[in-house]
C-alpha cells in the first residue's frame, strides 16, 4: 500500500488576459505611489492593498474566475491582498513567505503580466527538513500565467537577467470569507 503524506500543490495555468493594458496600469500607477520594500531587491513593489483600488477591480474578477476552478472545494473565497512587482535587470525577489495568522489566507498567487526572456525562474523551496529528493523546484514564468499555492510554502524570484525589458507580476493573497 502507499499513502501520499502531507502533498504540497502549486497549481499553474496560462490564462486570457490583456496584459498589456495591464502592465501599463501598474507602471502608471508605479509613477504615482511610493512603493514598499518587503521582498524585492531593487525594483518597486507596491503596497499590498491593490484589491481596494478601483483600478484593479477588474483584473480581481479575473483572478477569482480561474482560482475558483482550480480551488474549486472552497466557495467563499475573499482577496485579502493585491499588489505587484516591477523588476529591471538584475532585480528580484528574496526567498519569503505569506503566511498571515489574522487574515486566514489559505492560498498566494502570482499573474505574470509581463515576461522577457531572461526575466528569472519562479522557485518553490520544500518545507520538510531534510528531504531525501530535491529542495527546490522551478517554475518558468511567462506572459498570462497564473500560480497559485499555500501560503506557507517559501518562494522567491531569480533576479531578471535582461538589461533592456522588466518583468511586471501581479501578487494576491485570498483567504476565506
Amino acid at each position: 500500500m502507499k499513502e501520499e503524506v502531507f502533498p504540497t500543490t502549486i497549481w499553474v495555468e496560462d490564462v486570457d488576459i490583456d496584459s498589456e493594458h495591464w502592465s501599463k496600469v501598474c507602471i502608471d500607477w508605479s509613477k504615482a505611489h511610493i512603493g514598499v520594500k518587503v521582498s524585492n531587491h531593487g525594483g518597486y513593489q507596491s503596497e499590498p492593498h491593490l484589491h481596494l483600488e478601483k483600478p484593479f477591480k477588474k483584473i480581481l474578477k479575473v483572478i477569482m474566475e480561474h482560482v475558483k476552478e482550480l480551488i474549486n472545494d472552497v466557495d467563499a473565497l475573499k482577496f485579502n491582498g493585491l499588489w505587484f512587482n516591477i523588476n529591471r535587470y538584475l532585480d528580484y525577489n528574496e526567498m519569503h513567505m505569506h503566511v498571515d495568522y489574522f487574515t486566514g489566507d489559505i492560498t498566494t498567487g502570482c499573474l505574470y503580466l509581463r515576461v522577457p526572456n531572461d526575466s528569472g525562474l519562479f522557485i518553490a523551496e520544500d518545507p520538510r527538513p531534510l528531504n531525501l529528493g530535491s529542495d527546490r523546484i522551478f517554475v518558468t514564468p511567462k506572459t498570462g500565467r497564473l500560480t497559485l499555492f499555500p501560503t506557507w510554502l517559501k518562494h522567491a524570484v531569480l533576479p531578471n537577467l535582461n538589461k533592456t525589458e522588466m518583468r511586471i507580476s501581479m501578487a494576491f493573497n485570498i483567504g476565506i470569507k
